[in-house]
């Protein structure tokens, strides 16, 4: 807009947007995002909103660049620390999905943020990577640790979607070995309806345990 009044709202409202989506922000985490919600176009508004006190600005984070500035209920949040150990996944273009700047996980490495990726967590600890849409799976949980379904949440979300869901999953590789040599076939047999293919395994919607074949 023209009037400087409905320019100065407009930024704000990105601002708001970038606030609810990340939490805190500062201008490392606006580098992937289009041009109308990079750093230049909403610091501004971010100044003008921490005199309003409708944002609050501080070191929240060790390693980033500039000034950083967070929601009131962000800060509360940081404060009271990790939110235990629920598990959790983000698919890789999600905008929150900020691993590529992080170090390593024991016994992963971060994916591309890519489409068909996803990183599975347990609280803040990663426990399990996706890529390829199913092709390449990493797991940092043993073959009999009770939480591998929830590592593997994204495939049965995959499958099972409400908005287009996919009709089956190749999975090739496990942990760098064969798909179908892989000690964790057995919890895939569990979760999966589970088709052995000469190049692996092919996974579709699962059925109960007591009705599903063992191919």
């Amino acid at each position: 807009p023209e009037d400087p009044l409905a320019a100065e709202e407009l930024a704000r409202d990105r601002a708001r947007l970038l606030l609810a989506r990340y939490g805190v922000l500062c201008r490392d985490m606006l580098v992937r995002e289009a041009t109308a919600l990079g750093w230049t176009n909403v610091f501004r508004a971010l100044r003008r909103m921490e005199l309003s006190g409708e944002v609050v600005s501080g070191a929240f984070f060790e390693g980033l660049s500039g000034p950083q500035f967070a929601d009131p209920r962000a800060v509360r949040r940081l404060a009271a620390g990790p939110g235990g150990e629920e598990p959790w996944w983000l698919c890789g273009r999600d905008p929150a999905a900020l691993w590529s700047g992080a170090g390593e996980p024991d016994g992963l490495s971060w994916p591309r943020r890519a489409a068909g990726t996803w990183v599975s967590f347990v609280g803040p600890r990663p426990v399990g990577v996706v890529e390829a849409g199913g092709g390449r799976i990493s797991l940092a949980l043993a073959p009999d640790d009770a939480g591998l379904p929830a590592a593997l949440a994204p495939l049965v979300h995959a499958l099972t979607r409400r908005t287009a869901p996919l009709a089956r999953l190749a999975v090739t590789v496990i942990n760098g070995q064969p798909a179908g040599e892989s000690p964790y076939l057995g919890v895939l047999r569990q979760l999966f309806e589970v088709v052995r293919e000469r190049r692996g395994l092919t996974l579709y919607r699962g059925r109960p345990a007591a009705s599903r074949p063992q191919p």
